[in-house]
């Protein structure tokens, strides 16, 4: 597998439709995902917006060059853009969200919570 510099993985990002620079603290990198079904987790780039009231919108470009959202209240997954069902725990620090059947991530909590 070729390795891309973390500045072209984030430039790209960003260059992404849907992803854009806003306004407010945040981070960019990388998380395990899956974006299909039975698909092995492999590494998606995200950014991470954390806004003044608690809430957080994390935007992960999924392998199929797409973009999910799924936004955060208190360091906990409230809802996305998907329309199929959210369910999420916390184990061991990484917050685990299954969007349907297909779609699983694998979250650092100081990614939400900014820490």
């Amino acid at each position: 597998m070729t390795q891309i510099a973390p500045v072209l993985l984030v430039t790209a990002l960003l260059a992404t439709p849907g992803f854009t620079q806003t306004a407010g603290s945040g981070s960019v990198g990388a998380l395990p995902c899956a974006g299909e079904a039975n698909a092995l987790i492999s590494s998606c780039q995200f950014e991470a917006v954390h806004h003044e009231d608690s809430k957080t919108t994390l935007r992960v470009l999924l392998p199929s060059g797409s973009v999910r959202y799924i936004y955060f209240v208190a360091g906990k997954a409230t809802s996305t853009d998907s329309t199929r069902p959210l369910a999420s725990s916390i184990v061991n620090g990484t917050i685990f969200v299954l969007i349907g059947e297909a779609e699983r991530f694998e979250i650092p909590e100081t990614v939400i919570t900014g820490g």
